[in-house]
């Protein structure tokens, strides 16, 4: 299978993992609570409060198509097992060894809370495709995916003042113009 083949692949079942995952996960998630809403408000819509779900699980699972990659050369995939939280659509799930900090779940939450309206604000397929492609041109290298980049400077905006309330949706947006979104 040629590199352009692969990728396609991978944006594909990764595509299908996220609506199975996310549907699957928001039976058993919980809404956010009053507190976490009102600690949030100045930051996201009211439409992406009441929309997001969390759910704690022991460890991410990383995808059960990860064993069809063996032979598509790719030299690092997403480890999910290591990290602290992911986001299928609406639905974010916390690995339970990060709940025990609350300035961290905090933090966590919100971080999540961004990937919530970068689905929203560009579908399941064109964020996949992104975040895919993204972390494919850029050597596979998990730091330099452009939708966690966004995310991170957003959230690290809120830590840095927490009291003072930007629009998310609308920093979002903005990349909505951006044609290096997917490279």
């Amino acid at each position: 299978m040629n590199p352009e083949n692969s990728i396609e692949f991978l944006i594909e079942n990764a595509i299908q993992w996220v609506e199975t995952q996310g549907n699957e996960h928001r039976l058993a998630a919980r809404i956010l609570t009053e507190e976490e809403k009102s600690e949030f408000e100045h930051f996201f819509e009211p439409k992406i409060l009441d929309l997001a779900r969390i759910k704690s699980v022991p460890v991410i699972e990383n995808p059960g198509f990860y064993s069809d990659l063996q032979d598509l050369k790719i030299p690092r995939l997403l480890n999910f097992n290591n990290a602290a939280g992911i986001t299928f659509k609406d639905t974010i799930l916390i690995s339970q060894q990060y709940l025990k900090v609350d300035s961290r779940l905090r933090s966590l939450i919100f971080h999540e809370l961004v990937h919530v309206v970068q689905y929203e604000v560009f579908g399941v397929r064109e964020f996949i495709t992104g975040y895919v492609r993204s972390w494919a041109d850029n050597g596979f290298n998990n730091s330099s995916i452009h939708f966690e980049i966004e995310a991170y400077k957003l959230h690290q905006r809120y830590e840095a003042n927490p009291g003072k309330g930007f629009s998310v949706v609308d920093k979002v947006r903005q990349r909505l113009g951006d044609r290096s979104l997917r490279g």
